[in-house]
């Protein structure tokens, strides 16, 4: 998918999906798509891109694990009885997404949902914390129950708390 191509619609979404839940990851064609989103989102001042406009998506900036560089990545988020949380889903697959793997060594991040930034502090949730509020969030990232279903590890969610 060259970048000149990318509609920023759910059926390019959904091409993206066996690229990411493979076992080399998300290559070019989705390092395009989310840099586009990442663009969009910003010149639309927290407003995603084309069909996506009423998606509940934010961006996270982070420090990379491995290279120390920064990373912005669009997520998909959903507030449960007042917490913003992000799942690190990887469409199902049985590795958890490099994004995690980043954001769980970060101690603050950068949030920019809708036209407010901020920095936050990411937990992972556990227990039955995280159970609550997985279930929370499948009522506004439906798709996330089925991923779930894809895959014998238990999908992560991290919480993005606020700083200050």
């Amino acid at each position: 998918m060259a970048e000149h191509q990318i509609e920023m619609t759910y059926d390019d979404l959904s091409k993206l999906t066996s690229e990411v839940t493979s076992e080399q990851g998300p290559g070019e064609a989705t390092k395009a798509f989310n840099q586009r989103m990442v663009e969009d989102f910003r010149s639309n001042k927290g407003v995603p891109p084309g069909e996506f406009a009423d998606a509940p998506i934010l961006l996270i900036t982070m420090t990379r694990a491995r290279s120390g560089k920064t990373r912005t990545v669009p997520l998909g988020y959903a507030r449960v009885d007042g917490r913003l949380v992000v799942i690190a889903s990887r469409g199902g697959s049985p590795d958890n997404p490099v994004w995690y793997d980043d954001i769980v060594t970060n101690d603050e991040v950068v949030v920019e949902l809708g036209g407010e930034t901020f920095a936050a502090r990411p937990v992972v949730l556990e227990g039955v914390d995280r159970d609550q509020a997985f279930a929370g969030a499948c009522e506004t990232l439906e798709f996330m129950a089925g991923y779930q279903k894809l895959t014998t590890r238990v999908l992560p969610v991290v919480e993005l708390v606020p700083v200050g």
